[in-house]
């Protein structure tokens, strides 16, 4: 896909977001023990870019996860914890002959698993971690909303549609006004947009919000990343 060809390897490359570049930077070089960053926006506006692009900026390798997928128990989010003991992993240590050290970034962390919220945030006020952590969300998890100590959280807003034209102008190939309509109907979503305007068709937002039942939370959020009906993990449908 187009978005993924010109995606921005650099905070000097992104366009707009300058207050959110600025605080991601001044995160991660400070690297302060005890602290984490969350970034929070609509789908498709470069949260993942903007972490992405700062851990490279910063000389951070960094290590990507989908939290939504892949931390779902307590032992998930240990596993992780445990193998990010050191700051440098074995892997930046055979790419590079100046070795990176490692910065976690936790996609979509509104979409994993309440209880691995609270081991995730464990980790995060711990005093002994030495990787820095940011996280990616539509919609900010309601214990991560608390931990105002230990989370610094920015909301990044869409980009004006006639920079965001201005910038995309060279690779949609449609008019202003035809573009206008497609990114009201794409609600801003970078993605989307590119998508429309190279296939002609787009995928509906995926959207998931907090209701603030640890529970009801998690069963939406198995209906909007895997199925389209939520089941239980480990049990296969019955019909009962």
């Amino acid at each position: 896909m187009i978005s993924e060809v010109f995606r921005p390897s650099s905070l000097d490359e992104i366009i707009g977001h300058d207050e959110a570049k600025r605080l991601i930077q001044e995160y991660l070089n400070a690297n302060p023990r005890t602290k984490s960053m969350l970034i929070a926006g609509s789908p498709g506006i470069g949260k993942t870019t903007l972490a992405l692009a700062a851990a490279q900026t910063c000389g951070y390798e960094a290590l990507e996860i989908n939290a939504s997928r892949s931390l779902r128990s307590h032992d998930d989010v240990s596993a992780l914890r445990n193998s990010c003991r050191a700051t440098v992993s074995i892997l930046s240590i055979i790419k590079y002959k100046i070795p990176k050290p490692t910065c976690v970034i936790l996609d979509e962390v509104d979409g994993s698993d309440p209880h691995a919220q609270r081991k995730i945030l464990e980790w995060v006020q711990d005093p002994e971690r030495h990787v820095p952590i940011l996280f990616t969300a539509n919609e900010i998890p309601i214990i991560l909303k608390r931990a105002t100590e230990n989370v610094f959280i920015h909301r990044c807003m869409p980009l004006n549609t006639r920079v965001l034209y201005e910038t995309l102008q060279s690779r949609v190939g449609i008019p202003f006004l035809e573009f206008q309509t497609v990114a009201k109907e794409c609600q801003h979503d970078v993605r989307r947009i590119l998508h429309r305007t190279q296939y002609g068709v787009s995928d509906p937002p995926k959207i998931v919000t907090s209701s603030g039942d640890s529970i009801v939370d998690l069963f939406k959020s198995e209906e909007t990343f895997y199925k389209d009906n939520p089941i239980l993990r480990g049990l296969e449908s019955t019909g009962t």
